[in-house]
């Protein structure tokens, strides 16, 4: 994953560097600066719009005490037609209940976590 978020980055530096280059030759003073911004804008509006329709995390339901929402939406997500009992989502969404139920018993801080970052780091 980290190879991918770094060939991203790389890419989109990339493209944005030959967006510069490209605007640079145009005659227009305003477009110059006014295209790059509006090519920049097209891909935080499709994001946008997707996020609606993207469901809510069924481990944030749990923490919040939403049990029959995260249900519906882990058998939404992991339901299969070839498993008439959906063994597979229900033993998933145990195991979601039962590391929602032992992170809510354990404290947390952030100052604790970084602290634990420390001491595992030397």
């Amino acid at each position: 994953m980290v190879g991918l978020n770094g060939l991203g980055l790389a890419v989109g530096y990339a493209l944005s560097t030959f967006m510069g280059l490209a605007f640079y030759f145009v005659k227009e003073p305003q477009a110059q600066w006014r295209a790059p911004l509006g090519l920049a804008l097209i891909w935080p509006i499709i994001i946008s719009t997707v996020c609606c329709f993207i469901p809510e995390s069924p481990r944030f339901l749990l923490m919040k005490g939403r049990i029959d929402e995260a249900r519906a939406v882990v058998f939404k997500i992991h339901s299969s037609s070839k498993d008439v009992d959906q063994e597979f989502v229900r033993s998933e969404f145990y195991q979601m209940c039962k590391q929602a139920e032992l992170d809510k018993e354990l404290p947390s801080s952030y100052v604790r976590d970084f602290q634990r970052f420390l001491k595992a780091t030397r």
